[in-house]
């Protein structure tokens, strides 16, 4: 079972730095990369709030854009909150996202 959920894990870090890349690259545009990273996110946070999972993911999305956040900083944000959603942990959604330096 802990193998099932590493590789899992290892696998929404890969697929949601994929994402991010493509979008700092202008490959995708802000609202795609939205779309694409809020398939990451599920269960009773994604059912009953929608928008503010939008809100979020924006977000995470203009400070990367802005360089607030570097890539792999969002990276790592947005896989936290992801696994967050999944247990169904709404927290993330009205925490303030920190840069860490």
């Amino acid at each position: 079972m802990s193998m099932t959920k590493d590789r899992d894990h290892q696998a929404l870090d890969i697929n949601i730095g994929r994402v991010i890349e493509l979008f700092i690259r202008g490959i995708l545009t802000r609202d795609a990369a939205r779309d694409d990273l809020r398939r990451y996110f599920e269960g009773p946070v994604l059912r009953g709030a929608p928008g503010e999972v939008d809100a979020y993911i924006l977000r995470v999305l203009d400070q990367t854009d802005k360089q607030v956040l570097d890539p792999n900083q969002a990276r790592r944000e947005l896989v936290r909150s992801s696994s967050a959603s999944q247990a169904g942990d709404t927290n993330f959604l009205h925490n303030p996202i920190m840069a860490a330096h």
